[in-house]
């Protein structure tokens, strides 16, 4: 997850609904399709309910750009990751959870990976007593920024911004800022030197 304090912004100061693209890059719904307003940096669901006027603008005005998914394969791979790594943060002494877990691992009357996956988490949940579903869930959106919406934000006709808003006059926020700030330039000047690699590709 990007720091709350360093919203992207677009060109015109706005800023982008950075929730709303990680909901739209994990949708694994086919039915659904989602856009980036990139006039006002909003995320557009058209679905079985959008209209066709709504859908005509969406598919002709260039201020939208659709916004792919992630495939299924790839967040299972993230799950499978996320599954192997708890084994080396278990205690290897005990015993009881590890056989629970190895337990629920081999069954193969799951409907699928996710199903297997959810079951693991909530067992450890329940013998470990920490948030394992919180967990997984904030792994999966690092993962996303990692793996696939930062490179496609820096593929976008637009430079985006990354910036500071703290509050002013904090000596931490202060502090946080020039951390930052380095970050921000080296995202724009990314993004400058993959639009300029594209023109010159279509020239």
């Amino acid at each position: 997850m990007r720091p709350l304090l360093m919203p992207l912004l677009l060109p015109n100061k706005k800023h982008i609904d950075e929730r709303g693209l990680e909901e739209a890059f994990l949708d694994l719904d086919a039915s659904r399709t989602y856009y980036l307003d990139t006039h006002t940096g909003s995320v557009c669901l058209r679905d079985a309910q959008t209209d066709k006027a709504t859908i005509k603008e969406y598919e002709t005005n260039d201020r939208y750009s659709i916004i792919p998914r992630v495939p299924a394969g790839t967040q299972i791979k993230w799950m499978r990751w996320m599954k192997d790594n708890v084994m080396g943060v278990m205690d290897a002494h005990d015993f009881e959870t590890i056989e629970a877990f190895e337990k629920i691992d081999r069954d193969t009357s799951f409907k699928n990976d996710l199903e297997k996956f959810n079951a693991l988490l909530t067992m450890l949940e329940s013998k470990t007593g920490h948030g394992w579903h919180h967990g997984w869930a904030q792994g999966r959106v690092d993962f996303v920024w990692e793996e696939a919406i930062d490179d496609w934000l820096d593929s976008l006709p637009i430079v985006i911004e990354d910036k500071f808003e703290g509050c002013e006059g904090c000596p931490a926020c202060k502090l946080f800022e020039e951390q930052y700030n380095n970050q921000g330039d080296a995202l724009e000047a990314k993004q400058k030197e993959a639009k300029k690699r594209k023109k010159g590709q279509q020239e």
